[in-house]
């Protein structure tokens, strides 16, 4: 498998590989989670289950869908979690697109909802200031990051 072949380091080689694990570092916790996604790359060469993450530090729970459409136990992943801020897929053709990603953010209900995996190549051109509009017409807050922005959560 790929990743075996990557140096990482191997205690979250297992968790990655495993998936829906929960793990605790000094930091804080991993809870690594369901994503849809296909698992190959352009070799046809596996490359282990796609999944989302949520890193909690400082009391703060932070959702990274990962590549991923959109599935029902994402409205679980809300109730059981609290998401503060959830990074969420808005490209499509690949993952979600923006419908889909506002409804999905609509079953997690996080505090705030930043879109992400979007206008790095043509096919999976969005419109985040849609996103965005959308979102917050839900009374969810929602942000188009710039590149290196920071924000305090």
């Amino acid at each position: 498998m790929w990743i075996k072949n990557v140096d990482f380091p191997k205690k979250i080689i297992i968790f990655v590989i495993q998936c829906l694990i929960i793990n605790n570092f000094d930091f804080g916790r991993i809870k690594f989670t369901q994503a849809l996604h296909g698992s190959s790359n352009n070799d046809g060469q596996y490359m282990g289950d796609p999944a989302g993450v949520i890193v909690t530090m400082q009391g703060r729970k932070i959702y990274h869908c990962g590549d991923t459409g959109i599935f029902g136990d994402m409205k679980l992943i809300g109730e059981l979690d609290k998401i503060d801020v959830m990074l969420v897929p808005i490209g499509g053709n690949f993952t979600m697109d923006v419908d889909d990603a506002v409804k999905a953010v609509n079953m997690v209900n996080p505090r705030l909802a930043i879109p992400i995996h979007y206008n790095t190549f043509p096919v999976i051109q969005a419109a985040p200031q849609e996103f965005v509009k959308k979102v917050e017409a839900l009374g969810i807050q929602a942000k188009e990051m710039q590149y290196n922005e920071e924000i305090s959560i």
